[in-house]
């Protein structure tokens, strides 16, 4: 059963990576429990990953195997862990929300207030919003003249680009959802960061893409080894925010990209 729960896998090297500072107050393996649980919630753990075997870990953190067992057994008990004799333990998202105290923010959905003017933009867009009533249909993808604007911007940019080279989608996970669907076959690898825009991972998933990710903090990229995973995995996509990371709001240095 686990088998066919698990799209992505993380290693022992790279999960002690992502723990940082985790020893925090409680009983170590509630700790340990805790802050998986949170990787897990907040994305930096994609759902459906298999977590490293409970002697991996321990090695690698240098803590008994008892410590990681306990931990395990807590993330099951949460619901965050899904664990078979022999096939290993896969990371989920609880069924039911677990209680929290104070107010809950949804930072996958999460916007700021309207910026200034914003209502005015919009009222002349709807009176010009008559103007599509004088074609014969809507295009397919997305009216001519805002593709040539866009085109314009990258050409100005130095990238030449003409209209017909543009598409206009709903929105960017209509923009994730299609590229995903176009470009990969079912277990095709996938790099992806690590935390992430969460909606991203369901796209990748849907679309059949097995997952391996790299880890991003506040203090930007681990180049070495993006490379790594890069060069060993040889993907057919990556998702990647180079500009004002979702969630840290890193931004990648040239040498990087």
């Amino acid at each position: 059963m686990t088998r066919s729960l698990a799209r992505a896998h993380i290693g022992a090297k790279q999960l002690v990576a992502l723990l940082g500072e985790w020893e925090v107050g409680d009983a170590v393996y509630s700790a340990l429990a805790a802050r998986i649980a949170l990787l897990l919630d907040d994305g930096r753990i994609a759902t459906y990953t298999r977590l490293p075997a409970e002697r991996e870990l321990a090695d690698a953190l240098g803590r008994s195997r008892t410590t990681v067992v306990a931990a395990y057994r807590a993330l099951r008990d949460s619901g965050h862990l899904i664990s078979v004799r022999g096939s290993g333990s896969v990371a989920v998202l609880p069924t039911s929300p677990t209680a929290t105290s104070g107010t809950e923010v949804d930072f996958a959905r999460a916007v700021p207030p309207p910026v200034p003017g914003l209502s005015d933009v919009l009222s002349r867009a709807g009176d010009a919003a008559t103007t599509i009533l004088a074609h014969p249909g809507f295009d397919l993808v997305g009216e001519r003249h805002l593709r040539e604007q866009i085109a314009e911007r990258y050409c100005a940019l130095g990238a030449p680009t003409s209209a017909e080279q543009i598409m206009i989608t709903v929105g960017a996970q209509h923009a994730i959802a299609l590229v995903s669907r176009t470009v990969l076959r079912h277990t095709d690898n996938v790099v992806v960061e690590a935390p992430t825009y969460p909606h991203a991972y369901e796209a990748v998933l849907t679309a059949g893409g097995r997952l391996a990710s790299t880890p991003v903090s506040n203090l930007g990229w681990d180049g070495e080894h993006l490379v790594s995973i890069v060069t060993r995995m040889r993907p057919q996509l990556a998702y990647l925010i180079p500009d004002f990371h979702n969630p840290t709001g890193a931004t990648m240095p040239e040498a990087v990209r």
